[in-house]
C-alpha cells in the first residue's frame, strides 16, 4: 500500500475513533445524571418528563451546533473580504438575489448546513481561505469552551447542567470532524480542504471559481456569459 493510501485509510478510521471517545465520555456522564435525577429521588412523572427533554434537548443543541458552524464560516468570510451569497441550515436556505434577501426550500444530501460567500478577486491566484474553511470548526470550539465555563457554577441544575455539557460535547465533535483534515472517499471536510489548498494553486482556483460561479448564478447570470477560460480544464 502506497504512503498515501495509508494517509487516506487512517484519516478515515480517525472519523469512528472521534465518535466513540466523545460518546465515551458522554456515556460516563449520562449515568450520574440519571443517578441525580431518577435513582435517587424515585420515578415520577416529572423526572420521566426530565429524560423527554434532554432527548430533545440533545437535538435543539445539534440544530444549534449547525448554525454556530455555518454561522463561524459567514463571520470569518465576511472578515476576510468575502459577501454574503446564501446560508443554508437544514432545509432552509436564506440567499442574496441581487440587492433582495430571499428563502427558499432545498436540501443536500450529507449535509447539514452551508454557508456559500462570494469571494474576492484573484490576485496573483490567491484569496484568502484559511479562516472561511476554519471559521465553522473554530466557533464550535469557542461555544464549547464557553458552556464548559457556564456548566462549572450551572452543574446544580440537572436539566440545565445537562443541556450545557451537551453543548460541550457535540460543539467538540464537530470541530474535530470539520476541522482535523480527514478525506472520508467522495467526500473531504474543511479542514482537508484548507491543506488541499494551501499546496495546490489549481485548488484553491477551483475553489475561487466555484463561489463565483454560484454567486453569479444566484444573481441571474446566465453560464454562456461567464468569461470562456473558467471553464478549461488545468493541464493533467
Amino acid at each position: 500500500m502506497s504512503n498515501k493510501k495509508k494517509i487516506v485509510s487512517l484519516q478515515r478510521l480517525l472519523v469512528p475513533v472521534i465518535c466513540v471517545v466523545i460518546s465515551g465520555l458522554c456515556g460516563l456522564f449520562v449515568p450520574s445524571f440519571i443517578d441525580r435525577t431518577i435513582v435517587n429521588q424515585g420515578i415520577t412523572g416529572d423526572r420521566l418528563l426530565d429524560c423527554v427533554l434532554v432527548l430533545l434537548g440533545f437535538l435543539v443543541v445539534v440544530f444549534f451546533q449547525i448554525i454556530i458552524h455555518e454561522g463561524g464560516h459567514l463571520l470569518f468570510g465576511l472578515l476576510s473580504g468575502y459577501s454574503f451569497s446564501s446560508f443554508r441550515v437544514g432545509p432552509f436556505m436564506l440567499m442574496k438575489q441581487g440587492k433582495e434577501y430571499c428563502l427558499r426550500r432545498m436540501k443536500l444530501a450529507g449535509t447539514g448546513g452551508q454557508c456559500l460567500l462570494a469571494p474576492p478577486d484573484l490576485k496573483d491566484g490567491k484569496i484568502p481561505f484559511v479562516l472561511y474553511n476554519l471559521g465553522g470548526s473554530l466557533l464550535n470550539l469557542v461555544s464549547a469552551v464557553l458552556c464548559l465555563l457556564l456548566y462549572i457554577p450551572l452543574r446544580a441544575h440537572p436539566l440545565i447542567s445537562v443541556f450545557l455539557i451537551i453543548n460541550v460535547f457535540v460543539g467538540v465533535i464537530y470541530a474535530l470532524l470539520n476541522g482535523v483534515p480527514l478525506n472520508m472517499g467522495m467526500v473531504t471536510n474543511d479542514g482537508h480542504n484548507a491543506v488541499s489548498m494551501k499546496k495546490d494553486p489549481a485548488a484553491l482556483r477551483a475553489f475561487w471559481l466555484q463561489l463565483k460561479l454560484n454567486a453569479l448564478l444566484t444573481e441571474g447570470v446566465r453560464l454562456k456569459d461567464m468569461p470562456e477560460d473558467w471553464f478549461r480544464f488545468p493541464e493533467g
